[in-house]
């Protein structure tokens, strides 16, 4: 009994310091031109986490702000409150991912959100959501929506006779220079 008391003690520690150090790191001021956060970074390039402007590798973060230029790996836990800008070129993961360019691949349990465009693999499990333009593969499970172009193959899910079905179509469109 005392070992399980340790055990539940121990994990209940653990995560309480994990949500202190999403707390604090969210509100830490610049610390250097990556901007907020912990960075655990040389000239920007490594860890950070919290929210970071500029970051090459990967940047763990509560809620995207303020974004200016990702790297590699964005993982984002929640949706974002405003519109976040910036870029993120790799890996964005996450309840919403967004920005105002998003170049690679993008997943979002819930959405994806692109501003100006997005550009490469994007996949919303409920949908796909976008201001400007959208280029390559685009995939929504219920919606698929763009104020511009889409191009690519881009599909929906769609329920129909008591099956799901996916909707693909396939559109070839010069990009823009």
């Amino acid at each position: 009994m005392t070992h399980q008391r340790t055990v539940i003690g121990m994990r209940l520690r653990l995560t309480l310091a994990a949500i202190l150090l999403f707390a604090v790191s969210s509100t830490l001021p610049a610390q250097n031109r990556c901007g907020g956060g912990l960075n655990l970074t040389v000239e920007c390039s490594g860890i950070s986490i919290g929210n970071s402007a500029r970051v090459n590798g990967l940047r763990i973060n509560w809620r995207d702000r303020d974004l200016d230029l990702i790297n590699g790996l964005n993982l984002t836990l929640w949706a974002p409150k405003d519109e976040p800008g910036g870029t993120i070129n790799g890996l964005a993961f996450g309840l919403a991912p967004a920005a105002d360019r998003m170049h690679g691949v993008s997943l979002g349990l819930a959405a994806v959100v692109p501003g100006r465009y997005s550009a490469g693999l994007t996949f919303g499990l409920l949908a796909v959501v976008s201001e400007g333009s959208m280029y390559g593969v685009n995939l929504g499970g219920l919606a698929l929506v763009s104020e511009r172009e889409m191009s690519g193959m881009n599909g929906r899910a769609r329920y129909r006779e008591r099956t799901w079905v996916a909707w693909l179509w396939y559109r070839r469109v010069r990009l823009p220079a």
